[in-house]
């Protein structure tokens, strides 16, 4: 459906007649109503919380918030109608994201982004120095049969725009023709109109025109833009075969997720018997179950292994704490088991993860305490920095006035000296 709402679409034509316009017009209404009756049905499937959670959905509530408002303003907010219906096209490429190919390609789009920008600086540096040479070289080159306004060295900004041109193909080898002109079709010195004398610049070109054009075709060209095609070719091979070398992704994790919630802890709890994960690994698969032809039995044991160690911590902890708790009830409680004690009770009496969770929160509220101090120590010492300063102000005040106060009186003594 949403494919068909893009080809409808894109049939709207300038001089088409009214009754094209009233089935445009009826199939958009339509489209939007199918999209309207998906997102409800969603909402009502997941609940708000689950809805609102994902970025996907809250797009969709506010293209039909928008297209809405267009429906009812009608001609008075025609632009946003027509950018409600272009916006639609996000929902296309959303979907075309299901298939692996196109979700690498997008990936590899994103992945490459910041590695571009990199060689991006890259290239600019490398066609700065070969446009301030080319400025130095042919800035003052009498035009020729490609050398002309559109693509010159007079300007740094032109010698840019035309070595910009030479690296995504323009002639240039007609412009390093241009540019390798010489006398007797040019004049190699000016004269100077004013005092006759030789200038040190004419209008010929530079017999290292070659060596100028060939050695940027081959380092700003031939291997920056191979790299860049490189550098993309890398991150769709990492993006494509991802899946195939073992390593997570969102959809593994997504279906981990699904399978806990939906089949092992209905309840929430976030907490499974330890008899139930060998049942957990048959059903999640790979790769974070089994897998293979042969099931690895060993990963399970490990897991096994690991969850009973944590167990048995878990006990031991509590324990401790319920003999600490007995000795101090006897009276007969040393300062390890007081101290024990007088530490939170819940600390202990929960499991590895909420005490890892715990410990986590007490060494980051600890940093935030410890970034505080150092702020507070930072304000007070320029706050002792300012009243130096002005202290310091007072005093070369203080010391002027005393001075243009000695200077006053030393005037008068002068003055009535004279008299």
């Amino acid at each position: 459906a949403l494919l068909t709402n893009i080809v409808c679409m894109t049939m709207q034509h300038r001089g088409s007649n009214e009754v094209w316009n009233l089935f445009l017009d009826m199939q958009n209404n339509v489209f939007f109503g199918l999209m309207v009756f998906e997102a409800l049905l969603v909402f009502l499937g997941w609940g708000p919380t689950i809805y609102f959670a994902d970025g996907g959905n809250r797009f969709d509530v506010f293209l039909i918030l928008l297209t809405s408002v267009t429906l009812v303003a009608g001609d008075v907010f025609r632009s946003a109608a027509q950018a409600a219906r272009v916006l639609r096209l996000i929902r296309f490429v959303r979907q075309m994201q299901t298939n692996n190919v196109i979700k690498a390609i997008f990936e590899t789009v994103s992945l490459s982004i910041p590695q571009v920008a990199n060689i991006m600086v890259v290239l600019f540096l490398g066609m700065s120095i070969y446009a301030v040479i080319g400025v130095s070289s042919f800035g003052t080159t009498r035009f020729g049969h490609r050398l002309h306004v559109t693509a010159n060295f007079q300007t740094f900004p032109n010698a840019l725009l035309t070595l910009w041109q030479i690296l995504f193909g323009d002639d240039w080898m007609t412009i390093m023709d241009d540019c390798l002109l010489a006398e007797p079709y040019c004049t190699k010195r000016f004269t100077d109109p004013l005092t006759g004398l030789k200038l040190s610049y004419g209008d010929c070109g530079s017999v290292w025109s070659p060596v100028f054009f060939i050695t940027f075709k081959v380092l700003c060209e031939w291997t920056m833009l191979n790299l860049f095609i490189g550098m993309i070719i890398n991150n769709f091979s990492y993006c494509s075969n991802r899946e195939n070398e073992g390593a997570l992704t969102g959809a593994d994790l997504d279906w981990f997720c699904d399978m806990w919630t939906e089949t092992f802890d209905e309840f929430g709890t976030s907490f499974i018997h330890l008899t139930k994960v060998y049942e957990v690994m048959v059903c999640i698969g790979e790769p974070l179950g089994f897998h293979g032809e042969e099931r690895n039995m060993g990963r399970y044991l490990c897991v096994r292994e690991d969850l009973r160690l944590m167990i048995e911590e878990e006990d031991l902890a509590k324990r401790r704490w319920e003999e600490a708790v007995d000795l101090k009830k006897k009276g007969i409680a040393d300062a390890a088991a007081k101290e024990l004690v007088a530490d939170e009770a819940d600390k202990h009496r929960v499991g590895f993860f909420v005490r890892t969770f715990h410990a986590l929160r007490t060494t980051q509220e600890a940093m935030r305490e410890r970034a505080h101090a150092e702020w507070m120590e930072e304000k007070r010492q320029w706050a002792e920095y300012q009243a130096e300063v002005e202290r310091l102000k007072a005093a070369e005040a203080e010391r002027i006035a005393k001075k243009e106060k000695k200077l006053r009186r030393m005037a008068g003594m002068e003055s009535e000296d004279s008299d």
